[in-house]
Parts: structure tokens; sequence; C-alpha cells
């Protein structure tokens, strides 16, 4: 019997996963300044609107409820827009 030729679909790898803003390897910032810049960043590299949860889930051990009132707060200075589904992306 004759093998298949090395490198044959057959033996080919799962296809690549499409790519997701990297996961922090530390935990988030600490001073509140630091922790606004950080979540505004996250938001700008989403590709389309965002959940408080979906950016939350950006940093090691950042609460939920902590990202969606910096979320909001950035929202009510004009820093990102909120929609009527609590979704946030950015006000430019």
């Amino acid at each position: 019997m004759a093998k298949a030729p090395t490198g044959s679909p057959s033996t080919a790898g799962p296809a690549p996963r499409p790519s997701r803003p990297r996961r922090p390897s530390a935990p988030g910032p600490k001073g509140l300044p630091d922790q606004f810049q950080a979540v505004r960043e996250q938001l700008d590299q989403h590709p389309g609107p965002a959940s408080a949860e979906q950016i939350a889930r950006l940093f090691k051990r950042a609460p939920t409820k902590k990202v969606a009132e910096l979320l909001q707060t950035l929202a009510t200075l004009g820093q990102v827009r909120q929609d009527d589904r609590d979704r946030f992306s950015n006000a430019s």
C-alpha cells in the first residue's frame, strides 16, 4: 500500500483561530486614572460595541461591576458611547 505524502490535507492541523484582544498577564492597574485608561484602551481595541462584562473578561480579576462603573463614567464624560443595550463603543 502507498503512504499518503507528508503534508497532505488529511494530516493538516486545525484551522487557526481568529485573533481576539489579548488578555493582560498581570492584574489590572490599581490607581483610578490608570484603570480608566486601561478600560478605554481595551474598548479601543475591541472590534465593535462591547458590554462591561466583555471588557472585564480582558483583565485578570476585574469585577464586572467596577468596569461597568468606569465605562458609565466615561460615557457621562463623552469619552465613549453607551447604547440602549448597555454596550459601549468609541465616541469618535
